[in-house]
């Protein structure tokens, strides 16, 4: 990591994705997370990988038992799929919505002051795109 070049190597990622992602107001471990699944995903050129508790744990160092709560939270947010059919839990990217509906918010924590609405633009295909109108409540 002394020398960051994209001689050393890049990860490809969607504009779209990107820009979905800077409308999104998230907590610091949301974001570690994100980026590790980003990186074991899009940074091999994958769109789902198998990543276990231990590996997010060596990536993001973030204690596993909280890993699990905070995958819960990007899931139930629908950010984040998880696939719990294998030995080891994968994931990918929620890029849309077959029913037209929105991330769930939980009415627990920090949740309870987000407005979190995204929506599958038909012109984008498969591409996630949050609204622009996304603000914090008042406390």
């Amino acid at each position: 990591m002394s020398d960051p070049r994209i001689e050393n190597g890049y990860t490809r990622i969607a504009n779209e994705l990107l820009e979905a992602f800077a409308h999104i107001h998230l907590t610091g471990n949301h974001w570690r997370l994100i980026w590790a699944i980003l990186r074991r995903t899009y940074g091999w050129g994958k769109r789902v990988d198998m990543i276990s508790l231990s590996q997010f744990e060596k990536m993001t160092g973030i204690q596993s038992r909280h890993v699990s709560r905070e995958l819960k939270i990007l899931v139930e947010m629908n950010i984040i799929i998880k696939d719990e059919s294998g030995y080891i839990n994968s994931y990918e990217y929620k890029k849309k919505f077959q029913d037209g509906s929105t991330p769930k918010i939980g009415n627990t924590r920090k949740w309870e002051y987000l407005k979190l609405g995204m929506k599958l633009l038909p012109e984008l295909g498969m591409k996630l795109l949050p609204e622009l109108g996304m603000k914090l409540l008042p406390r």
